[in-house]
């Protein structure tokens, strides 16, 4: 850049230099050939003078390379001294014009260093006659003047441009030294080197120069540590986390990999790594590529993770928490409720047949609430394992599912079932419309009834409960006392009450809007409430994929 800008600052040096040189020479020329033409003009003058008084003319003064010649009133030589007068006078413009005003001059070539200067002047003989006095001397151009000349200028303009030269290499020193100063800093800055303090100013700009870049340096050094340090303890805490955390960078780049990531794929975190490296399925890799949100499972090296993938304003992120223990911990809990349900059963339904039998065998009176008391439990508890069995059915998903069915025949079905329990509540089931869809009969079935049965045992002393079929689902309502937002928040749990003598008091085995949520689950659809104290509750279910 340096020697960019003294070799570009030299051309234009040498460039007015040259110039300067050749209008010197044009207007050294020019005063040579002035000269030449004042001198010719001076000796006409001279020898017209003497013609006029009628001294003889005597050639043997002249100077070198003069000639001169007395014309008539035509221009026809009457007499000529010295040498290189022209053949023809009266065609000369310099004769022309004296003829016409009384004096002419003019300048010609004669060879390649010599001018000819000559005037033409009009004056009168001793016979008081008209004459012109034509004189003639030749001016040297490219003598030893002009190389005096020559030389001269080019020893100055070598000189000034020399002088030139090292001006402008020493100032483009001083202002381009605090630019490869920083050049040295802002290298160090890049390359984490320690930073070699800047000279010593010669001025108050640089100095203030180097001031300024010197506290943006230690400023830039104190973010970075900060940066650095900031990103450390990041670092440190997500490598001390047991779930799996990815960063991803720009494109299929992975900018960041926790420890427990690294040891799960088999990375090396210090090393640049793709997403191609997590070998995730090609479902999974497309939506990660576009940056989708992904919430799913996923089985990896014989565990199950919670898979999360979203957009943050850092990057995308990939985060894979361990579920195995709840996973397992789930299926074993089901097992268990599927196989503890089994097992009651039966002598559940021997408790059952024995309180039946007493009941139709002769006893004393005293017994008949013993025995009322035991069919009345006996049943409940054969309801409860019931929907303990349904529940673990859902959950382990053993259902044939043949094709699109009408809900409106299960849901008919489900109310002739509850009609006693209608009876005796004093409520009333209106069922509305159709709804055609891909599902097992008996989960069918099971779900309607299950909210039937919840809008009856739980709604007024002759009030109502309708379902109502939708495009894509239906909806229960009935007109109970309806159910708080801490309850809304929890009524789908297996054996939650909203208050604790509800179900004991009106047969509810509180599993009934567990079987809800899970058969809906089960097909990938949902269930929702909204209810008010006082005002009722509307269960909505939505299937998706509905044509």
């Amino acid at each position: 850049m340096r020697k960019r800008l003294v070799l570009s600052v030299s051309s234009l040096i040498f460039a007015a230099v040259a110039a300067v040189f050749s209008f010197s020479v044009f207007f050294f020329t020019s005063s040579t050939l002035n000269q030449g033409r004042a001198e010719a003009r001076h000796m006409a003058s001279i020898y017209a003078n003497a013609y006029e008084d009628g001294i003889p003319i005597d050639s043997t003064v002249f100077p070198a390379m003069f000639g001169l010649a007395i014309l008539d009133e035509n221009g026809n030589p009457r007499q000529e001294y010295g040498h290189n007068l022209p053949d023809d006078y009266a065609t000369l413009p310099e004769v022309q014009s004296a003829i016409e005003s009384g004096e002419g001059e003019a300048i010609n070539d004669f060879d390649g260093a010599f001018r000819l200067a000559s005037c033409c002047l009009r004056t009168s003989g001793p016979d008081d006659g008209v004459y012109y006095v034509y004189s003639l001397i030749g001016v040297e151009l490219y003598g030893p003047s002009f190389v005096n000349f020559c030389v001269s200028s080019a020893l100055v303009s070598a000189g000034i441009i020399a002088i030139g030269i090292l001006l402008t290499y020493f100032l483009s020193g001083l202002s381009f030294k605090p630019i490869e100063a920083s050049k040295v800093r802002f290298r160090e800055l890049v390359e984490n080197r320690p930073l070699t303090p800047f000279p010593k100013a010669i001025d108050k700009p640089s100095a203030e120069y180097y001031r300024e870049v010197d506290e943006a340096s230690k400023a830039l050094l104190a973010a970075r540590k900060s940066l650095s340090d900031e990103k450390e303890g990041i670092r440190n805490i997500l490598d001390s986390v047991s779930d799996l955390i990815i960063l991803m960078g720009e494109d299929e780049d992975i900018a960041f990999l926790n420890l427990a990531a690294g040891k799960a794929f088999h990375l090396d975190v210090m090393k640049y790594h793709s997403l191609p490296s997590l070998g995730f399925p090609k479902a999974i890799e497309a939506s990660i590529r576009k940056h989708r949100k992904v919430e799913q499972t996923y089985d990896f090296n014989n565990k199950t993770y919670a898979l999360r993938g979203y957009m943050t304003p850092g990057g995308y992120v990939i985060a894979l928490a361990d579920i195995s223990f709840e996973v397992n911990g789930e299926k074993l809990r089901s097992s268990f409720f599927s196989a503890a349900s089994h097992e009651l059963k039966t002598p559940l339904t021997s408790i059952m047949g024995q309180a039946e039998i007493l009941s139709l065998t002769p006893h004393p009176d005293a017994l008949d609430p013993s025995i009322a008391s035991i069919e009345k439990a006996s049943n409940r508890m054969y309801r409860l394992i019931e929907d303990m069995l349904s529940l673990s059915r859902i959950e382990f998903g053993h259902r044939e599912v043949k094709g699109p069915i009408s809900l409106a025949k299960p849901a008919e079905e489900a109310k002739s079932a509850l009609a006693f329990l209608m009876e005796e509540k004093g409520v009333e089931v209106k069922i509305e419309g159709d709804f055609v869809y891909p599902i097992n009969y008996d989960d069918a079935y099971s779900l309607i009834k299950n909210l039937l049965e919840n809008g009856i045992r739980y709604g007024h002393k002759g009030g109502y409960v309708i379902l109502t079929f939708l495009p894509n689902g239906f909806t229960v309502a009935d007109d109970g006392a309806g159910i708080g937002e801490v309850d809304k928040q929890r009524v789908f749990e297996r054996f939650y009450r909203v208050e604790k003598s509800r179900d004991k008091a009106s047969g509810g085995t509180g599993l009934g809007l567990a079987i809800v949520k899970h058969t809906m689950l089960s097909y990938g659809g949902k269930v929702s409430l909204e209810s008010s104290l006082g005002e009722g509750s509307t269960f909505t279910c939505v299937f998706p994929n509905v044509k």
